[in-house]
């Protein structure tokens, strides 16, 4: 009993001794020597109460993919990904919130290969769908609607 006891609480311990790296990278994200950039560190805020279209806009004129952390980023035009990848924390941690006047405009136009992963991307919750017609609030655009 004391040996399974003594087992265990080894298991723990080594356990205990990754933790912090599984943090540390989370909140980090991808690294731009992977080919990444933050999207805060263009000015985003991530709080549901700025418009952060200017950022993801600034990040993306970099060419790289980009990363979004944890929080409710709110967007008020298109953001448009051509060839690039958008990556969250998770999609229990990272929103991105269309504040969008324009009903047929949608929050993410993607062209070429690029992909999305880890966020929820939706309209503001005052404003979710309600009323919608065909062809009106379209979260993610795959390719171009002027081919």
């Amino acid at each position: 009993m004391k040996k399974l006891l003594s087992i265990v609480l080894c298991i723990a311990l080594v356990s205990l001794c990754f933790i912090p790296n599984i943090f540390a990278e989370e909140a980090k994200g991808p690294s731009v020597d992977a080919g990444y950039v933050n999207v805060e560190d263009f000015g985003a805020k991530g709080n549901d109460k700025n418009d952060d279209t200017a950022a993801f806009e600034a990040a993306l004129a970099t060419g790289k993919n980009l990363y979004v952390p944890k929080g409710q980023f709110c967007v008020s035009k298109t953001i448009t990904l051509t060839d690039r990848i958008l990556c969250g924390s998770s999609p229990s941690k990272t929103q991105i919130y269309g504040i969008m006047t324009d009903k047929m405009s949608p929050i993410i136009l993607m062209e070429g290969i690029s992909s999305i992963y880890d966020v929820v991307i939706r309209y503001n919750t005052k404003d979710e769908c309600v009323g919608a017609k065909q062809g009106e609030k379209v979260a993610i655009q795959a390719g171009s609607a002027s081919r």
